[in-house]
């Protein structure tokens, strides 16, 4: 192996084979700059089932301590942004996390507060089983342009005998 082709010895000046290799090591290591472009907040461990599949520590709808803070949302929130991605992508998860709406809305209203000043792709993903959501909600969804992730299984018999509803059976 030739090392001076490797630009590891040289007999010149070795400004010029240091910028040769660290162009090379940006150009190699480029995708780490939106490496970091999804972000996932469990909103709350709460949820209203108790799905035999799942692979959440869920906790009762009554648990609110198992909730994430306006105030630790606003933090991570705060993390997030520090991201060099240009794309940021925001994901509601759990537990249920429309059980936690007001964290949700107060987090999406931050965010998209903050990207007023640093104009990113801002993105939100809600995953959510759908069984709390309502009107009110659906138009802060609709109005945010949040997408929803959710799970189709109630229509395939072996899952729906599976899925319990807080303390009874799934129908």
């Amino acid at each position: 192996m030739n090392l001076k082709s490797k630009h590891f010895l040289t007999d010149t000046d070795v400004e010029q084979p240091i910028k040769l290799l660290a162009t090379k090591y940006r150009t190699k290591k480029g995708f780490l700059r939106d490496f970091t472009s999804l972000h996932m907040m469990v909103i709350t461990l709460r949820c209203n089932q108790k799905c035999n599949y799942c692979q959440v520590s869920s906790e009762s709808t009554d648990a609110h301590k198992f909730d994430m803070s306006e105030t630790t949302a606003k933090k991570v929130i705060e993390t997030i942004f520090k991201s060099p991605s240009q794309n940021i992508k925001i994901e509601f998860q759990g537990g249920e996390p429309l059980i936690n709406w007001k964290t949700i809305e107060h987090t999406v209203n931050y965010a998209e507060k903050l990207n007023k000043f640093q104009s990113r792709n801002l993105q939100f993903v809600i995953c959510t089983n759908l069984i709390s959501i309502d009107e009110k909600k659906l138009e802060f969804i609709k109005e945010h342009k949040i997408d929803i992730s959710t799970s189709l299984e109630l229509i395939h018999i072996p899952f729906t005998a599976k899925r319990v509803f807080g303390c009874l059976s799934s129908p």
